[in-house]
C-alpha cells in the first residue's frame, strides 16, 4: 500500500516557527526576532524616501512617530542583555526590569498616538482636524517655556506664528463646533493633544489586546508613577541578571505589536504595501500571524 506524504504548509512553518522561538528562546534569543521585525518596519518606512512618495504633509509625521517607536522599542530590547552597575566597588550586571516596564508604557502610547492620528477609519477631514489638534497642542506647550538664547527666541516666535495659525483652523472646524464651549476652551489651551480620549478607549480604537489592556496599563503605570506598588515591588529584588532567561510576555506583545504597526503602515501608503507583499513569505506570514495575535480579544471585549 501506497504511503502518504504529508508536508508542512507555508502556514504551518510559520506557526510552529512562532510557537519554537516563544518555547525555547532565551530572552536575549527572542529579542533577535523583535529586531529583525523593527529592521524591517524601518525599512519599509525608508522606501518612501527611496522612491520619493509624494504625500500630504498631514502623513509626513509618521516617520519621526516611527523614528520614536523605534528608538525606545531599540533600549527596551538592549535592557534584556542586560544592564552594567557599579555597586560597593563591585561591576555588576543587573535586569532592569522597571526600566522594560516604563518604556513599554511609552511605546504603547506612541503606537496608540500613531494609530488615532493616521490609521482609525474616519473621514479625511476628521483626521485633519484631529492632526491640526494634536500639533497645536504641542506647540501651546511648548510656547509656554522660557527661551534664554537668541536662537530659541527666533524659534519661539516663529512657533508663535505656527500656532496662531493652526488655532485658526482648529476653531473653524465643524468638529471643533461639535464640542461644547468648555470643551472647546480646553482644546484651545492645548490641554487636549488627542482630545478627550482616554488611553484606554485609544487602545479599542486600535483594538490592541483590548481584554488585557485595563490590567497590564496600570500595572505599567505605576511604575511610570513610582507608584507604592511599584516600590513593593523593586523592594523585593530579584535583580540578578540571568542570560538564559526565559520570560516573554512583555516581549511577545512587544513583537505582537511591532508586527501590527508593519500591517497599519501597509494600509497607509500602496507603495509599502507591495514592498511587503514582495518580501520573503515566510516574514510577510509571520507578521500576518503576530498582527492577527496583537488584536485578540474576548468575545465580551468584542461586543461592547
Amino acid at each position: 500500500m501506497e504511503k502518504t506524504i504529508v508536508t508542512p504548509s507555508d502556514l504551518d512553518k510559520v506557526v510552529f516557527k512562532i510557537a519554537n522561538d516563544h518555547a525555547i528562546d532565551s530572552n536575549i534569543d527572542y529579542c533577535k526576532h523583535i529586531f529583525q521585525k523593527l529592521d524591517f518596519a524601518i525599512d519599509l518606512t525608508d522606501s518612501l524616501h527611496r522612491q520619493r512618495i509624494e504625500m500630504e504633509e498631514r502623513l509626513v509625521w509618521i516617520e519621526p512617530m516611527i523614528f520614536k517607536f523605534s528608538l525606545h522599542t531599540n533600549s527596551l530590547l538592549t535592557l534584556f542583555s542586560g544592564t552594567k552597575m557599579k555597586i560597593k566597588g563591585r561591576d555588576l550586571k543587573v535586569f532592569d526590569e522597571p526600566s522594560t516596564i516604563v518604556l513599554f508604557r511609552v511605546i504603547l502610547e506612541n503606537y496608540l498616538t500613531f494609530y488615532y492620528l493616521f490609521c482609525d477609519s474616519i473621514t479625511q477631514e476628521e483626521k485633519e482636524f484631529r492632526m491640526n489638534v494634536w500639533k497645536y497642542s504641542g506647540l501651546k506647550q511648548r510656547n509656554g517655556f522660557i527661551a534664554n538664547t537668541e536662537d530659541s527666541q527666533m524659534k519661539k516666535a516663529n512657533e508663535l506664528l505656527q500656532m496662531e495659525a493652526l488655532k485658526g483652523m482648529v476653531s473653524n472646524s465643524v468638529f471643533f463646533k461639535g464640542f461644547n464651549k468648555k470643551q472647546q476652551e480646553i482644546i484651545l489651551d492645548g490641554k487636549k493633544p488627542r482630545l478627550f480620549n482616554s488611553w484606554g478607549q485609544l487602545n479599542l480604537i486600535s483594538n490592541f489586546q483590548t481584554d488585557m489592556f485595563k490590567t497590564l496599563y496600570g500595572y505599567k503605570s505605576n511604575y511610570t508613577h513610582s507608584e507604592f506598588i511599584s516600590m513593593l515591588q523593586i523592594k523585593s529584588g530579584n535583580f540578578g541578571f540571568n542570560p538564559n532567561a526565559k520570560n516573554h510576555y512583555t516581549l511577545f506583545l512587544l513583537h505582537s505589536l511591532v508586527c501590527k504597526l508593519i500591517i497599519d503602515l501597509t494600509g497607509i501608503f500602496p507603495s509599502v504595501k507591495q514592498l511587503f507583499r514582495n518580501s520573503d513569505s515566510l516574514l510577510i506570514k509571520e507578521v500576518e500571524l503576530l498582527n492577527d495575535f496583537s488584536m485578540l480579544s474576548t468575545e465580551e471585549e468584542k461586543n461592547k
